[in-house]
């Protein structure tokens, strides 16, 4: 019975947390059209999220090359944020289609390890642009940072479907 308290208590405090840091949480915004940004159901309509993915990584990657230490981060940020968006989305696709397989696929768990690899990356030029980075330490590790992102989303553009 006390374990049970100790849960119901532990539980409730969690849930009063998690809705005390929610209006604190900013989600990922984009400027693509909704129906790209929808999870896909097949792997070409994957395939295609992920291509597009990749321009906007090269996109982002290039912005930030001409901005350089000095000039804005906007257009940057926001190609960024528009590949990681797709990615998430292309993730939520593999998953459905690993959970209806009758068999498992190497080749697309693979890509989806790799894909998450490659979102996990994407993800550093939004996320350290609040944080308390010279623009120089800010502008070498978003660049390394989406370099390798893009190198993986080729990888799996190259493996899969």
């Amino acid at each position: 019975m006390r374990v049970l308290l100790q849960f119901a208590v532990s539980l409730s405090l969690g849930l009063a947390g998690l809705a005390f840091l929610a209006p604190w949480a900013v989600a990922q915004t984009s400027n693509l059209p909704e129906d790209i940004l929808k999870p896909k159901l097949n792997a070409q309509a994957i395939a295609g999220q992920l291509r597009i993915a990749l321009d906007q990584s090269q996109r982002a990657l290039a912005e930030l090359e001409a901005a350089g230490e000095v000039g804005p981060l906007e257009a940057s940020v926001q190609h960024a944020t528009n590949a990681y968006v797709l990615m998430r989305s292309a993730l939520e696709g593999m998953k459905y289609l690993k959970a209806m397989s009758k068999f498992p696929d190497p080749m697309l768990a693979l890509a989806e390890m790799k894909t998450h690899r490659a979102w996990a990356l994407c993800r550093t030029p939004v996320d350290h642009v609040t944080y308390a980075h010279t623009r120089a330490e800010y502008y070498d590790i978003s660049t390394h940072a989406l370099s390798d992102s893009i190198q993986i989303q080729k990888q799996v553009l190259g493996i899969w479907p």
